[in-house]
């Protein structure tokens, strides 16, 4: 573990920066033992991050390599030294002030990374102070940045607060052992997880990522494969005489960009557009783009695979003339015989700008489909990074990392609790891929209105609409002019299949909707939700006069402009996890929530450990224990990894 600081004050600073546009303390870089580093801009002329500027004060990951600037001052990676960790060390546990620490201790001598403690493979235990106060065992200060091995019994302190020793006394072990697994079924941790949808039309989309949208040209050949044949032997391939446009790839001499032909065999050219879905240079476009000669959709993709099925049937004929002629050897290759499309290059030009070179980029596949039913392909970026004055639309997916970590910590006894304003049924799904019917979690759907052990299907909790209101809301719908959905057997229920904002919201819960013919007559079971829906503009105008109408006894409030909620009174995802919690023997000290909306709010704040999302409203993190990455950087594994180790 290891702070650094830059700075142009030499009292300051470890790193000095000679620029009258740096500041004296300038950034901070904070290196962790388990090999994870973050930088704060601590500023006036600011700090970027590959071309993006730093939120002041906040805590953002940063790789080796990656470009970072102190005002006018580039990092120099060379001055800091590389703190991997030996390939012999299997556990880190991290002891401070700081918040990101595993250990967090309370002192006013104690500093914000005070020490480590480390667990090899053979499962020796050693600990490393790096403060400016000192950490003692059994009473003597050790020395600093010098791992020092522990014995059972040991008493370690840090600034004289006293530390748990990770090493325990023989003997002690098996019935430790014993207490710690009960208490890992009985009285695990929850984790509270938040489930957002993502309820944007096309318009909104545009209007927040059209920097996302890039300009594509590729360049394509074919390869003639006959197993251990030589097939130049048998043709030359410009014989075919089947050509498309003319191709081009982008070189860069000294800086300069410019076009060139591209002068290869058979080339075969093509450009799409497509657009960014990560920091990293991910772009998505279309299988027609990466492997055209798999695809039907476009006139492009068909010529190409047409030239390809030519030259395979070209081939194929030279073959069995030489075969009638006698070359009876040759019969062996006429099955392994194949012709292939190959992507020679993709230039990627950001922003929408077409062939503007000043801001090309390379880029090769990474996944595509090989079903032509599946018109999609992922690409990447050679340079791993978004180009200047890029951004990415977000994908809104549990990333396989993601999955990984949240099995892991349910396997070590950690309850997992989905919260969303869903119905249960939408929900599904993702409980499913991390596995809640598996490890028994539990589902927190429409805002708290119903929680449910996913495993089991018991519900544990559930308040829902007055049954004599659903009439009133039906007529007030129709008074207004809007639509009013409600959800049943897994449907979505409405007199109006064809709204736009019904097709929005079955799209976002991926459910179905099916049409009645009376709303009020369909709804004869508990409703727990109804929604209106609307234009934005004249459902905020809307949302005032049901709130006339209903707020003294129901809960109404927009989630998005165009949704109006309509939910049961005293819902809130904070007093349906305080029944949780009553039902489990638990308490909030046990309990971690995380969050990124305003209706997190309550719930990050009753939570022993509340966790703002990297994305989340400003507000949110303001009333957070801790601030995470975002939700498209993995912040739930950091969440793991920091508290449930």
């Amino acid at each position: 573990m290891k702070l650094t600081v830059f700075g142009r004050d030499p009292q300051q600073a470890d790193v000095v920066l000679s620029s009258t546009f740096v500041s004296g303390y300038h950034a901070e870089l904070i290196q962790l033992d388990n090999g994870d580093m973050y930088l704060v801009d601590k500023s006036s002329n600011g700090t970027l991050l590959n071309g993006s500027k730093l939120v002041p004060g906040k805590e953002t990951p940063v790789r080796r390599g990656d470009n970072v600037m102190f005002a006018d001052v580039p990092l120099n990676w060379n001055q800091i030294e590389d703190l991997r960790l030996p390939a012999n060390v299997k556990v880190v546990k991290t002891i401070g002030a700081h918040y990101t620490n595993d250990i967090k201790l309370q002192g006013a001598a104690v500093s914000r990374f005070h020490a480590a403690l480390r667990q090899t493979n053979d499962g020796k235990w050693y600990i490393c102070d790096y403060s400016k106060n000192g950490t003692t065992v059994n009473g003597r200060r050790i020395e600093k940045n010098n791992y020092v091995p522990l014995n059972a019994g040991d008493a370690i302190a840090c600034a004289g607060v006293a530390v748990e020793n990770p090493v325990k006394k023989k003997g002690a072990g098996k019935i430790i052992g014993i207490s710690l697994a009960v208490l890992a079924v009985c009285a695990a941790i929850v984790l509270v997880v938040v489930i957002k949808p993502w309820p944007w039309s096309a318009d909104k989309v545009y209007k927040e990522y059209n920097p996302s949208v890039l300009f594509m040209a590729c360049g394509y050949h074919f390869e003639v494969e006959c197993g251990a044949l030589d097939i130049s032997q048998i043709d030359d391939p410009n014989s075919i005489g089947q050509k498309l446009y003319s191709s081009f790839v982008i070189v860069d001499e000294d800086g300069e960009k410019y076009i060139q032909r591209y002068t290869g065999d058979n080339e075969m050219f093509g450009h799409a557009t497509g657009f960014f879905i990560g920091k990293e240079g991910n772009i998505v476009t279309n299988l027609h783009v990466a492997r055209p000669w798999l695809a039907e959709t476009m006139s492009t993709s068909t010529g190409i695979k047409t030239i390809i099925s030519v030259a395979e049937e070209h081939y194929r004929n030279k073959l069995s003339v030489l075969i009638e002629l006698g070359y009876d050897n040759l019969i062996q290759y006429l099955p392994q015989l194949k012709v292939k499309g190959v992507l020679d290059y993709c230039i990627v030009i950001p922003n929408g700008n077409y062939c503007d070179l000043s801001n090309a980029y390379r880029c090769s596949e990474v996944i595509v489909s090989d079903n032509e039913e599946v018109d999609l392909a992922i690409m990447r970026l050679q340079q791993t990074y978004l180009p200047v004055g890029a951004t990415y639309v977000p994908l809104k997916k549990i990333t396989e990392k993601t999955k990984v970590a949240l099995r892991a910590a349910q396997e070590a006894g950690v309850t997992i609790v989905l919260a969303s304003g869903r119905p249960t049924t939408g929900i599904v799904p993702i409980a499913k891929e991390i596995g809640l019917d598996e490890y028994g979690g539990y589902i927190l759907s429409f805002n708290g209105a119903v929680v449910t052990n996913f495993k089991t299907g018991e519900i544990v909790f559930e308040t829902v609409l007055p049954h004599d209101k659903i009439q009133e809301l039906y007529d007030a719908s129709q008074n207004y002019g809007v639509s009013i959905v409600s959800y049943k057997d897994g449907w979505i229920v409405t007199e109006n299949v064809d709204d736009k904002y019904v097709e929005i919201e079955a799209r976002i819960i991926n459910m179905p909707v099916v049409k009645v013919d009376s709303f009020v007559d369909a709804l004869t079971h508990p409703v727990t939700k109804c929604l209106m829906l609307g234009d934005g503009d004249y459902l905020e105008k809307v949302e005032v006069e049901v709130n006339n109408l209903f707020g003294d006894v129901l809960n109404i409030y927009r989630s998005e402009p165009f949704f109006l909620e309509i939910m049961p009174q005293n819902v809130d995802k904070a007093y349906s996890l305080e029944r949780l919690l009553a039902h489990l023997n638990l308490s909030r000290d046990e309990m971690v929530a995380c969050g990124d909306g305003f209706n997190d709010l309550s719930m990050v704040r009753y939570a022993g450990l509340g966790v703002a999302m990297g994305n989340a409203q400003q507000v949110v993190k303001e009333v957070a224990d801790f601030v995470t990455a975002s939700n498209d950087e993995d912040g739930l594994v950091l969440v793991v990894e920091r508290f449930f180790r």
